[in-house]
């Protein structure tokens, strides 16, 4: 009970004190993530996003640091997808760096669909477009699935096996002979 009433003031606290707010929500937290405390740090990232990039370095758990991370680089996104990219870039390969991508194209989902292949065809590393892609495609496909469907011919040829994978199954969710 006392998780759930903490989620409905983390905001207000964590704007009117970012420090002791922080504090208080590691306190709370039962699970080695730290997602309440994740969660306010992707708050802070809409308006403080270098201060909100600095907290979870220190972190003393690399789950929580990596949940941390995806939730301020998938605030940062909404706002400035390259800038997002600039700081994913900067994590090694690997599971988290790829979790942390996902979060990423799913929040540049919730852009406009051009927005969304702008970032997508701005990423220079084959392999990181490659898997930014899969995660965009499903991600754009759950929430409007025509507009996944028309960029298609947009995708980079790699990626688009599992982008028509993506909007299939969408289609297929509303419309099985359409998927």
């Amino acid at each position: 009970e006392q998780g759930r009433y903490a989620y409905r003031v983390a905001d207000a606290y964590l704007a009117q004190k970012p420090s002791e707010a922080l504090t208080w929500a590691l306190r709370l937290a039962g699970s080695p993530r730290r997602i309440l405390w994740s969660g306010m740090l992707g708050q802070m990232a809409k308006y403080d996003p270098h201060q909100a990039l600095q907290i979870p370095q220190p972190a003393e758990s690399p789950a929580q640091r990596a949940q941390a991370m995806g939730k301020v680089l998938a605030a940062i996104a909404q706002t400035n997808p390259s800038m997002a990219m600039d700081q994913l870039r900067k994590l090694p390969r690997g599971e988290v760096r790829s979790e942390i991508l996902g979060e990423v194209a799913s929040s540049v989902a919730t852009l406009t669909p051009t927005a969304a292949l702008d970032w997508l065809n701005d990423i220079d590393d084959k392999a990181m477009q490659h898997e930014a892609a899969q995660s965009l495609g499903w991600a754009l496909a759950r929430r409007n699935v025509e507009a996944a469907a028309e960029l298609l011919d947009r995708i980079p040829k790699e990626a688009r096996p599992s982008w028509i994978r993506a909007v299939a199954l969408a289609y297929a969710e509303v419309d099985f002979e359409k998927g």
